[in-house]
């Protein structure tokens, strides 16, 4: 059970990433537009996310661990 589980754990997301872009497989390397749009997407989200949860994460992991992982975000 848990070979096959570790199997697609790692098949998934590859076969997800070669069908993201299948022009790899001729060894091209231009960024579709459409992985800027999905970049961009998920950025907005994240932000949202780190919003929505900094009164939550200031109760349950306190100042000390929010305030550096906030620096860390807006550094990457």
């Amino acid at each position: 059970m848990f070979f096959g589980l570790r199997w697609a754990a790692l098949a998934v997301p590859t076969a997800l990433f070669f069908a993201w872009n299948p022009n790899l497989f001729r060894g091209e390397a231009k960024v579709p537009k459409r992985s800027y749009v999905l970049l961009a997407i998920a950025t907005l989200l994240s932000i949202l996310w780190f919003v929505v949860g900094w009164k939550d994460g200031l109760a349950i992991q306190g100042a000390k661990y929010n305030y550096p992982l906030l620096e860390v975000a807006i550094a990457v």
